[in-house]
């Protein structure tokens, strides 16, 4: 069923979770160290990006929570968590390079892909 959903994501994003402040060599500075949540064969998996359509996702927590600018679906597996940035590669006109996971979608018994609600990255 998972190769199924596959065949209907036309889109790549890249999955990483910000952690603490490490220093950069290169940069002379304390950027935020990242960690890989969602790649494959360390590039970009497959995803379908999505304008919001005004439509919420219902979370674990049964709270409604509507996008605010994009809803992003990966394939079930990975892990991402609110708060982890997506990048979406060669995004379309109207939607930002980086955006953060607001919120995932409870799964259902058959869980076959991984929604989330996401929003402008601050």
């Amino acid at each position: 069923m998972r190769a199924d959903q596959i065949a209907f994501m036309f889109d790549s994003v890249e999955i990483d979770r910000l952690g603490d402040p490490v220093w950069s060599d290169e940069e002379q500075a304390t950027v935020p160290s990242v960690t890989p949540i969602y790649r494959v064969d360390d590039g970009p998996g497959p995803a379908r990006v999505a304008l919001p359509h005004g439509t919420p996702i219902v979370t674990e927590s049964g709270e409604l929570v509507t996008p605010q600018t994009a809803l992003v679906t990966i394939p079930y597996g990975p892990t991402p968590a609110p708060g982890d940035r997506v990048r979406i590669i060669a995004p379309r006109p109207g939607l930002p390079e980086y955006v953060r996971v607001q919120a995932l979608e409870v799964p259902g018994p058959e869980a076959t892909a991984c929604r989330m609600a996401c929003g402008v990255q601050s």
